[in-house]
């Protein structure tokens, strides 16, 4: 669904870390891509969101509404993603990354503290509420 919030587990041990983006329609999603202090926003397939990223099996989770398969989603989310697209940040693992800028997408503050994965996920249920991550098919 257009504007719903994805993210995947990146092969980094011993703990996996997370990596998310907004869904926009025809298999596209928008993503901080962090590459020392560069970070680009930019649209990818659902391959190069995986790429070097995702221990096998390569799996894209999506947030759906309860415990439902209906995904979480929102024009407005997809709309401020798309209006971010080819935008550059002053990439930082632990504070400017994936998870602010996705964040952001959906409160519409990108200068949020949702610099973590749980932030994040704190951030999706205060705005919908109880949700459940699937995995796309």
């Amino acid at each position: 669904m257009i504007g719903s919030i994805v993210y995947c587990n990146l092969g980094i041990s011993p703990a996996l870390v997370e990596h998310s983006g907004i869904y926009i329609g025809n298999g596209q999603i928008v993503e901080l891509q962090g590459k020392s202090k560069d970070g680009k926003i930019a649209i990818v397939n659902r391959r190069q969101f995986l790429k070097n990223r995702n221990l096998p099996p390569s799996t894209i989770w999506v947030a759906c509404y309860g415990d439902s398969t209906r995904p979480i989603g929102d024009k407005l989310v997809a709309k401020r993603a798309k209006a971010e697209v080819g935008t550059c940040r002053k990439y930082n693992l632990v504070s400017e990354n994936c998870h602010r800028f996705t964040s952001g997408c959906i409160t519409g503050n990108f200068k949020n503290n949702d610099t973590k994965f749980w932030a994040l996920r704190n951030t999706i249920h205060k705005q919908w509420g109880d949700y459940c991550w699937r995995a796309w098919q």
